[in-house]
């Protein structure tokens, strides 16, 4: 992170660290929210497959968490093999097999990852603005720090603003 930082102009590094800082932030709470969500994937997904007998439930249940982090077609793609190997034992069995991938799915999309999502909007949009508008209406406005200019530099003639420093 320091190689980046140096990248930057001295004057605008302050902002360029607060930036770095709520990236790393956002990153964060997404690996979060996967990890959840994965976590909540594979246990419903365990439990479903054990409760209609499927052998190898387990296995089944963490390959899918696992490739739950592949959007849309991970959880699909995963789904193969455990209908596969249902269909050895029957149809019937097979068919229970989708019905479980297909609720836990729905669980997924209808209340984990909108659980997650809502968090970071808060986080991430929501907050920020709210702060705003608080030190705002205390009458408090504060420059970010690539924006304040120094003390002591000179005005320029044309638009009355100062100089950047070299």
């Amino acid at each position: 992170m320091d190689g980046i930082r140096r990248l930057v102009p001295p004057a605008h590094r302050p902002q360029a660290d607060l930036i770095m800082r709520r990236l790393r932030d956002s990153w964060m709470g997404w690996m979060q929210g996967v990890a959840v969500d994965m976590l909540v994937f594979g246990v419903l997904l365990y439990i479903g497959l054990r409760l209609i007998g499927l052998d190898f439930a387990i296995f089944f249940a963490v390959l899918t968490a696992l490739l739950s982090v592949v959007p849309y077609f991970g959880a699909i793609v995963s789904a193969i093999p455990p209908v596969l190997f249902a269909f050895t034992d029957s149809p019937g069995k097979a068919l229970l097999v989708i019905v479980v991938y297909t609720l836990v799915q729905q669980v997924e999309g209808r209340l984990t990852i909108p659980v997650v999502i809502t968090i970071l909007v808060e986080e991430i949009w929501v907050k920020p603005i709210e702060g705003d508008h608080r030190r705002r209406a205390a009458g408090v406005v504060a420059l970010p720090p690539a924006v304040e200019e120094p003390e002591g530099a000179p005005d320029l003639p044309e638009t009355g603003s100062k100089r950047e420093p070299a």
